[in-house]
């Protein structure tokens, strides 16, 4: 009670505000002790007539009640609030008032003898804030219409579903041949549901033979495989073509497809030699088929249910599990027949998969006479192509012939981070699951950089700046049970593209030697002469004996120690949690050249990469970096695909910004003039 005395006071001592005024509380009878407390009454009072308020409070020992009367200033006049936009919407016509020459403001008339807010110029924007929301009704009609119309249709659209899962009003006769029959077949992945014979549904399905097709058993379809109405495949040879000696498949033999996984009969060649038909798992790529085995394959995977994967987890990041989980259920949603369980070779073809279009994709399978030992390191990656490479997209004398004022087109922006979120767990090992295409790519190479991390001390945590955490724990980094705590990456800060050979796992926390490594990997593909910009977010201690730290690095990642050549900065958004000192030296805003730069791709590029974060935790160290590998290249080329579009979107938009922002540095000029000494 002594705590509602005192609220009360309080409340009265500061006048009570307007919208509050108009209630008071009274306390009742005195307390029988200190732990008995009478029944509190209240009643609202009109403060208006009053001019002094009553406050009775309990005394400490709850024996006495005090009363204190306090002065109560009579409260302001309730103000009436803006209404401008109420009237906006109850009414499509109002009346600008007069112009009050004495502070130079416009004023709306609503109407009633009331002033509405101050609104300098309001017609304009008035007209278009009424167009805007007439456009924003349009659309949403627009949107809605649909829906709305289909809804009382909802029922026949449901009539039409069901009547495509009987025979609907097709009579029990082959569509095709015109024969009668009792056991009717379709093939609900063809266009027209039209019912077959037995022997007319196998020729049908010659070319197209991985299709589920559905029996009719007199009540209900039920789905059969093609293999068992006696289709059989032939290898070796084209559709049509005989071949006089036949070496029946494997029997079980499973093809994995977009429509499900099913048994097959299937037929290699052997009537012609070897050299000229193929190895059995040969026989199958040239039909389109991955076999999952060298030796007597039994499993194969279609090229589309592949390539769309593929597709599928770079754009989507969908894991490997769900997608092949999502073939089984197709397969047999209903879990009453037993499925082959296909996981295992999947993961490993699809690894397979992910290395051969690397390969294609980088040139190597259009030279014959060219060994994958050849390929460089790095050569496999998908490079930016707006950043500057001398003797790739720069002219001969950028050194010499281009302006001061101008330097700054051939600097190169280079954003590096850590992600501990790409942790991978004590799994396997380098020898069972080797990477298949590490170092030609994104990551590093693995040998040398293995021995250059156990060989680093513990980092000292002196910090001359606050809170950086990646100093505090760059010893530790929660990695108990991991053989990975995450990874450091290099890439583009102004195009994000990633940096080949940029890649570095780390062991425990973000040492500097560890970012050292893949600064210097990446740093071999940039050129010489350029101007590097290094944005970082602990750059300001980062940049600390870079160059005595760069000196100790093997030739391998090894850098031109040109001190001219690099400059150090903090991505704009990080560099807000940084002193003083660090905000003047290290910010992009005052690094000639950096114009719009933030320093913050790398950031959209973890957040890209989270949804595949939780099945890295689970991979093998080679099979990770393959993965990992496979959608840096993924990116990047999303990036490059969209970057002719991006760039002229900036070019717009600068050359728009640039007469704004020239015709407020005049109109500020010319307000400023008179303070200016002569």
């Amino acid at each position: 009670m002594m705590g509602i005395g005192k609220e009360v006071t309080d409340f009265a001592g500061s006048q009570i505000q307007a919208s509050l005024c108009r209630t008071a509380a009274t306390i009742g009878s005195k307390p029988r002790n200190k732990n008995s407390f009478p029944q509190l009454t209240s009643r609202i009072v009109d403060l208006d007539d009053v001019s002094n308020l009553r406050v009775q409070s309990l005394s400490k020992d709850g024996r006495r009640l005090r009363q204190t009367e306090i002065a109560v200033a009579p409260p302001s006049p309730e103000k009436k609030r803006p209404r401008v936009l109420d009237a906006i919407r109850e009414s499509a016509s109002f009346n600008l008032g007069r112009w009050d020459q004495d502070n130079g403001s416009e004023y709306i008339s609503l109407g009633d003898g009331s002033v509405g807010a101050v609104v300098p110029e309001l017609g304009d924007e008035l007209e278009d804030v009424s167009a805007g929301r007439k456009q924003t009704m349009r659309s949403n009609l627009a949107s809605v219409k649909p829906m709305r119309d289909w809804i009382p249709l909802a029922s026949r659209f449901l009539q039409e579903l069901m009547s495509l899962e009987g025979r609907g009003r097709v009579e029990p006769a082959c569509s095709k041949c015109a024969k009668p029959v009792v056991e009717v077949f379709r093939c609900k992945a063809c266009w027209g549901h039209k019912l077959f014979c037995q022997g007319c549904i196998v020729e049908e399905h010659q070319t197209r033979p991985f299709h589920f097709v559905e029996s009719w058993n007199g009540d209900y379809f039920e789905k059969v495989t093609l293999a068992s109405l006696g289709l059989v495949i032939q290898l070796g040879h084209d559709h049509g073509e005989e071949c006089l000696v036949k070496h029946r498949g494997h029997t079980g033999f499973v093809v994995v497809d977009l429509d499900g996984l099913q048994d097959i009969v299937v037929d290699f060649c052997a009537c012609k030699p070897i050299k000229e038909a193929g190895e059995y798992w040969e026989q199958l790529m040239q039909k389109e088929l991955y076999p999952a085995t060298v030796e007597d394959p039994q499993t194969a995977f279609t090229f589309r249910t592949l390539s769309f994967f593929h597709t599928l987890t770079l754009k989507g990041k969908v894991s490997q599990y769900d997608f092949y989980h999502s073939l089984e259920a197709r397969t047999d949603g209903a879990g009453l027949r037993e499925v082959k369980d296909r996981y295992d070779s999947f993961v490993r073809v699809m690894r397979q998969w992910r290395y051969l279009k690397l390969l294609k994709r980088g040139g190597v399978g259009n030279d014959p006479s060219r060994s994958l030992e050849d390929i460089q390191d790095g050569e496999l990656a998908v490079r930016c192509v707006a950043c500057p490479r001398p003797e790739v997209n720069l002219p001969p004398d950028w050194q010499t012939g281009t302006a001061l004022s101008k330097q700054f087109l051939y600097h190169k922006f280079i954003s590096i981070d850590a992600c501990f979120r790409l942790k991978r767990r004590k799994i396997s090992s380098e020898t069972r699951d080797p990477g298949l295409f590490t170092g030609l790519a994104y990551f590093v190479r693995q040998p040398e950089y293995k021995r250059w991390m156990e060989s680093l001390p513990d980092q000292k945590s002196t910090s001359s700046c606050s809170g950086l955490a990646a100093v505090k724990q760059a010893n530790t980094k929660f990695n108990r049970g991991y053989d990975s705590s995450g990874a450091i990456l290099c890439l583009c800060a102004r195009h994000k593209i990633v940096e080949p050979t940029g890649t570095v796992d780390t062991k425990r926390g973000e040492k500097y030697g560890l970012s050292d490594w893949a600064v210097g990997s990446s740093q071999r593909h940039w050129g010489t002469f350029l101007i590097r910009i290094l944005c970082y977010d602990i750059a300001c201690q980062y940049h600390k004996h870079f160059f005595e730290r760069m000196a100790r690095l093997p030739a391998v990642a090894s850098i031109g120690l040109h001190r001219d050549w690099w400059k150090f900065a903090v991505p704009k958004l990080h560099i807000q949690g940084h002193e003083r000192s660090c905000q003047e030296n290290f910010a992009l805003h005052f690094i000639l050249g950096a114009e719009q730069t933030d320093g913050e791709g790398i950031e959209r590029h973890w957040a890209n990469l989270g949804p595949i974060a939780t099945s890295m935790r689970e991979m093998g160290p080679g099979h990770r970096r393959d993965t990992l590998d496979d959608h840096f290249g993924g990116w990047n080329w999303l990036k490059i695909s969209r970057l002719g579009i991006q760039l002229r979107k900036r070019r717009r938009d600068a050359r728009e910004q640039t007469l704004i922002q020239a015709q407020e540095l005049l109109d500020f000029s010319e307000g400023q003039a008179e303070h200016i000494e002569e």
